[in-house]
């Protein structure tokens, strides 16, 4: 019997709510020794050129863990249509390289690496994609509230940038409540509230748009 080929790739940004490849199998786990930082810039999915928006990366971070899915990819047609997905995207956002590291199964029992008294087992070994931060669209670290501006003033060919972290919040708080990413729940909070003094304003704009609309419509017809 000839095993079909197989890889497993992590995702830990919109690839654990939007995963776009066709997978056979996904894992709940972590990954030891990084952390999720939304310090990479992207002009394309989530922003532009003129204002790019913030998307999430690794950052060696010792001792951390970060908390995302794992996706078994088989056969050859699948992983080659599943790589040159990613390795399309992740080109278009600029400097990003690939390396493999070991998985975690959430409920695998076996001696951690750290040696802390929790235990996990039916380790795998996973593909990841991460930005390096000499790229030319890498923006790095930032306060939560000027980040947050940033976030919500941006959108891209995938829709707005706010959408992009308001989705992994979500998915983290239903499906990996272990992952206890405080950043991105503040950052997810403060996007919130901003959309929400900003919609009035909008609504408002709108309203008035539509009224000069409306009277410029109505002196057309007058005059003709």
């Amino acid at each position: 019997m000839i095993l079909e080929p197989s890889i497993w790739i992590f995702g830990y940004g919109s690839l654990t709510w939007k995963p776009c490849i066709n997978y056979a199998k996904r894992e709940i786990g972590f990954i030891w020794g990084f952390s999720r930082k939304f310090w990479q810039g992207n002009i394309h999915q989530r922003g532009t050129f003129e204002k790019p928006g913030r998307v999430a990366t690794l950052i060696n971070s010792e001792g951390e863990k970060c908390w995302g899915v794992a996706y078994e990819v088989r056969g050859q047609e699948n992983i080659e249509n599943a790589l040159s997905h990613l390795e399309s995207r992740e080109t278009k956002l600029g400097g990003y390289r690939k390396f493999i590291t070991k998985f975690y199964r959430r409920d695998a029992k076996e001696k951690d690496p750290t040696g802390e008294e929790e235990t996990f087992a039916d380790v795998i070994d996973v593909l990841c994609f991460t930005a390096t931060p000499s790229n030319p669209h890498y923006l790095g670290p930032c306060d939560v509230e000027l980040m947050a501006d940033q976030i919500v003033s941006t959108s891209g060919s995938c829709g707005p940038n706010s959408e992009y972290i308001t989705r992994l919040a979500q998915f983290l708080l239903e499906h990996i409540p272990e992952d206890n990413d405080t950043f991105l729940f503040t950052l997810d909070a403060k996007i919130k509230e901003k959309l929400d003094k900003n919609q009035p304003r909008q609504l408002f704009s709108s309203l008035i748009g539509q009224n000069l609309q409306d009277s410029l419509n109505k002196s057309i017809k007058n005059k003709s």
